[in-house]
């Protein structure tokens, strides 16, 4: 079993869990790997319906791992980005999100994947990355709300707990974290009980028509941040974001 992702059956419902919960489930190019291979896998195999993408530990993801990011000199950022994301975003078959605690920055962008979103009463999401300089991506909360509406949210920067997410209209609806899981694998069962070439060709239709083709739109982004970031000045700025919510969080 990995030290970073673990998956886990039930009757044809695949349990995919985030497990550096020692981290804030933040997303290292070793994670993000796992969760690329891992929906390949699931895709291709027969006996799995649908999923579910959930996590151990009181939090979802607080995003990149700026650690790596840092010590990279921002080659984490690039690594793998459009292979990974398309992989759980263009993943054929139903992915019920079931999140708690932070749902930030990058770990946003993977939870927005999911086809239905069921929230943690604790649960808040978010893109801090204009903060420290980086754009986040538009792709991701555009196709659930509408370029217009994500943009607004983009820019303005706030957390959204639980609630307000559910009116932004990018959350389903909002569950105990009792009963988070076990509401996840029914929706997830019902889901996956369709015609399994009818749900395939229904999530790539609106892969490719929602928005633009979302592999593409992804693609454009990364490429975009790559080409035209400053990465000195924003390495400097990541730095400073990073020591800014260790003082806050206080000594370890």
């Amino acid at each position: 079993m990995s030290e970073n992702l673990r998956i886990e059956t039930d009757n044809g419902i695949a349990i995919v869990r985030l497990c550096r919960s020692d981290k804030f489930n933040a997303l290292s190019n070793a994670l993000r790997d796992e969760i690329e291979t891992a929906f390949h896998n699931l895709a291709a195999d027969n006996t799995i319906v649908a999923a579910v993408l959930t996590h151990d530990g009181p939090h979802f993801s607080v995003g990149y791992d700026l650690e790596e990011v840092m010590a990279t000199e921002l080659a984490s950022f690039n690594h793998r980005p459009v292979e990974y994301h398309a992989a759980v975003y263009c993943f054929p078959k139903p992915l019920i999100g079931a999140y708690s605690g932070f749902v930030l920055a990058g770990g946003f962008d993977l939870a927005l994947a999911a086809d239905y979103i069921i929230a943690g009463e604790r649960s808040v999401f978010g893109h801090p990355e204009l903060k420290f300089g980086a754009p986040p991506l538009v792709t991701t909360l555009a196709r659930k709300i509408g370029p217009a509406r994500a943009l607004e949210l983009i820019w303005k920067g706030d957390n959204l707990p639980a609630k307000k997410a559910l009116a932004a209209g990018f959350v389903n609806e909002i569950q105990t974290e009792v009963e988070l899981l076990p509401r996840a694998k029914k929706i997830a069962a019902k889901m996956g009980s369709h015609d399994a070439q009818s749900l395939k060709l229904t999530k790539r239709f609106a892969n490719q028509l929602f928005t633009g083709d979302v592999r593409e739109n992804l693609a454009r982004e990364f490429k975009a941040f790559a080409e035209e970031t400053d990465a000195p000045a924003l390495l400097g700025r990541i730095r400073n974001y990073y020591d800014s919510l260790r003082l806050k969080q206080g000594p370890q």
